[in-house]
């Protein structure tokens, strides 16, 4: 170089000793013992030899093009050519080679690399793991043998997503000297992956386990143990599941929405739990839907199958809205006719029972199976047996006399409907002598003999007891025109209920008709008939109790008085006494009615009514009660009537308070009285305007407060035999101080 640099290059491949001769020259001449040249100067230049690597160029072009390309097929699948016929291996030195490691970039477990073993050199072996396939032998092979052996290389990828492009790298180790060499820079073969679509598949049931179970009206969530479709080239959002046909006894939800037909979810739902299904509760022990499943590109079709497991359920008894009315000494009446029993998933009440009990009842309730006989359809009943038709179907284990419950236990022959027609057979009645009014309820329940109660059904008794009517007597004139009586005036309610006439009998010399409002009635006599008459009327307490009487009528001429011709008016007052029932047992509830009925020509009003009880001397006007007691404790009762009580009408007192429901009751702050009697002869007495004292308690009239056309008709007496009886605890009688003083 101009610099003064001497360089050498070598032949290519070449290597040993050479020698360089170098000679100097210049044109200055050599006057003045100049020099033009200087002598030659030689030096040895030596070249080492080097071991080159083999190479390996995969495409037949001269080096450095040595890498080429490959395709790979998911469609046909199985080993595949990587390497062609061009691949050369060549050697500079001509050395053999040793060794040869394909190794596949990024290598995953479907993948794998090899030669045809027919093609391996004498000795050599491959092996293949995780990525890197190795050949080699115990001996070196020459090039043009590996090269054959290279042209057989193969690729496989059995992963249904295999992906689109591999890199192989190959290289090759020589046996020369002083050391081995191995290629380099390696070979490079480009693999492009050609796949397909993967149609979408759902995992098959394996375990029993996995199948969807879920109870009779109940939910489970469906999982991917029991719902799992796959698809290798597809993630799980994109696996769309259509519902075609929807479950028949439940509903399909999504994150707990009811999925429609043609509604969607995917795998991605059922893997994070947001699909579930939920049972309707019907007597179903399966169920199940279809579906088709899409990846986008293909569907196929399916179906989920679910199992049902049964739950027993209670059975359910109803009864009609309303009270069921019964009127005191009446023949047993049925509760509900329109009763009904149901059982979803019983077929009998084998061991069941079906059981009536009372509330608000009293001594002499009775609940009982109604007798109705041995027909189809009917329901019997022969000693404790209970029958349908002529079959049994069960036993009365308690007999329904309160206060214990009605209980029939079933058989297996008791079906629902049996135990329906059952239902509609149950009677309340009363067998006391005394009853108790007010409301009671029957509170019905089935049990369905595995182990379930029905929820309790209630029916309202309302006991009704029978109004009273009293006999009437009246006057009319000749030719009158409907002369209204009120015949109600001395009629009577044990509960105090309003009182209307319901029907009417004709007379024989009359017509009579229903006043306006069932308030009274009208009598009309026939043309110029002048004599007795008499007809019935009926009333009825609105619930069922009924009552009749007769009117004995007085047709009479018109009266006419000639003016200096007068006669005195006066009120004639009679009282009788009626105990029911008429023999009564100690202890038990007695109704003491006092009648009494003007008999004058005067009308009575504000006047005392008095009833001993076993007094201490037959009592007198202006005797109370209280201060002829012959026994203590000191028992009686006092009525005061402010009404007005006509000529021939009548008026009925009552054992009862006197209350606005009950106008005709005692007095409670001028009577003593627990409702029943003491054992033994009661002898019992009443006196009609009993009492006319002044503030100082003397007798302003001995003979009452009512001018009386006969005053000596104005107490009545009755001896009564009390039956042998409990008492119960009684309350000590009122002293003189706390019943007066009187109005």
């Amino acid at each position: 170089s101009t610099a003064g640099v001497l360089s050498f290059t070598p032949a290519a491949n070449a290597s040993g000793s050479a020698i360089v001769s170098i000679s100097l020259q210049d044109n200055g001449g050599t006057a003045n013992g100049g020099v033009d040249s200087l002598a030659t100067q030689t030096f040895t230049i030596t070249v080492t030899a080097v071991n080159d690597a083999p190479i390996i160029d995969a495409n037949g072009v001269l080096p450095p093009d040595i890498d080429g390309t490959a395709t790979y097929s998911e469609a046909i699948g199985g080993p595949q050519p990587i390497t062609t016929a061009n691949l050369i291996v060549s050697d500079q030195e001509n050395n053999n080679i040793t060794s040869v490691v394909v190794t596949l970039g990024g290598a995953t477990a479907t993948e794998s690399l090899a030669v045809d073993p027919t093609s391996l050199p004498t000795s050599f072996t491959q092996t293949y793991t995780a990525g890197t396939l190795t050949i080699s032998g115990p001996t070196a092979a020459a090039p043009t043998a590996i090269e054959a052996m290279l042209q057989t290389l193969t690729y496989d990828n059995t992963s249904k997503n295999p992906g689109t492009s591999r890199t192989v790298s190959i290289v090759a180790t020589d046996d020369g000297t002083p050391t081995a060499a191995t290629s380099d820079p390696a070979t490079q073969i480009a693999i492009t992956i050609t796949t397909v679509d993967d149609p979408p598949s759902i995992d098959p049931i394996i375990y029993p386990d996995d199948v969807l179970t879920v109870p009779e009206g109940g939910s489970n969530n469906i999982t991917t143990h029991e719902l799992s479709a796959s698809d290798p080239d597809t993630a799980p959002a994109n696996l769309v599941f259509t519902v075609t046909t929807l479950p028949v006894n439940g509903q399909l939800l999504k994150n707990g929405t009811a999925l429609a037909l043609n509604g969607t979810f995917t795998q991605a739902d059922i893997a994070v739990g947001l699909l579930s299904y939920t049972h309707n509760g019907s007597e179903t022990t399966s169920d199940s839907f279809t579906f088709n499943l899409s990846d986008g590109t293909t569907t196929i079709s399916g179906r989920f199958d679910i199992i049902v497991t049964p739950v027993n359920n209670a059975p359910v008894i109803t009864l009609t809205s309303g009270a069921t009315p019964y009127l005191m000494g009446d023949p047993p009446v049925v509760i509900d006719s329109g009763a009904t029993v149901s059982d979803s998933d019983s077929l009998d009440f084998n061991t069941g029972q079906l059981s009536v009990a009372l509330t608000g009842g009293s001594t002499g309730d009775r609940l009982s199976v109604l007798n109705e006989g041995s027909g189809v359809g009917q329901i019997g009943v022969s000693g404790t047996s209970v029958l349908f038709g002529s079959t049994v179907i069960g036993t009365i284990i308690s007999d329904g006399s309160y206060p214990t419950s009605l209980v029939i236990t079933f058989n297996s022959s008791a079906t629902p409907a049996v135990a329906q027609a059952l239902a509609r057979a149950i009677t309340f009645s009363n067998l006391s002598a005394s009853p108790t009014s007010g409301s009671r309820a029957a509170t019905f329940t089935v049990s369905d003999g595995d182990g379930l109660t029905s929820a309790p059904a209630s029916k309202q008794i309302t006991i009704n007891q029978p109004p009273v009517a009293v006999d009437d007597t009246v006057n009319v004139t000749i030719n009158s025109i409907a002369q209204a009586i009120d015949v109600l005036a001395n009629d009577s309610d044990p509960e105090d209920d309003t009182l209307t006439v319901t029907a009417v009998t004709q007379g024989s010399h009359g017509t009579v008709a229903v006043g306006a409002g069932g308030a009274n009635v009208t009598y009309t006599p026939d043309a110029n008939y002048i004599g007795a008459d008499s007809f019935t009327y009926t009333i009825s307490d609105g619930h069922g109790g009924s009552a009749t009487a007769t009117v004995r009528v007085t047709v009479h001429k018109a009266m006419m008085f000639l003016p200096f011709v007068t006669k005195p008016a006066y009120a004639d007052l009679k009282g009788s006494i009626s105990v029911n029932p008429a023999s009564p047992e100690a202890g038990k509830q007695v109704r003491i009615e006092v009648t009494v009925t003007n008999q004058g020509d005067a009308p009575a009003s504000n006047f005392w009514v008095d009833f001993y009880i076993n007094p201490s001397q037959v009592p007198e006007v202006n005797d109370p009660w209280n201060e002829v007691c012959g026994v203590n404790p000191c028992f009686g009762l006092a009525w005061y009537y402010t009404g007005t009580l006509a000529p021939g009408q009548s008026i009925v007192f009552n054992s009862a308070p006197q209350s606005a429901g009950n106008p005709n009751g005692y007095k409670t702050d001028a009577s003593n009285w627990l409702g029943y009697f003491a054992n033994g002869t009661q002898k019992l007495y009443a006196i009609v305007d009993s009492w006319n004292r002044n503030t100082s308690n003397t007798a302003r009239n001995p003979n009452g407060a009512i001018y009386e056309r006969d005053e000596t008709n104005n107490r009545a007496e009755q001896d009564i035999i009390v039956t042998l009886g409990t008492l119960p605890s009684m309350m000590q009688n009122q002293t003189t101080n706390a019943i007066l003083p009187r109005n």
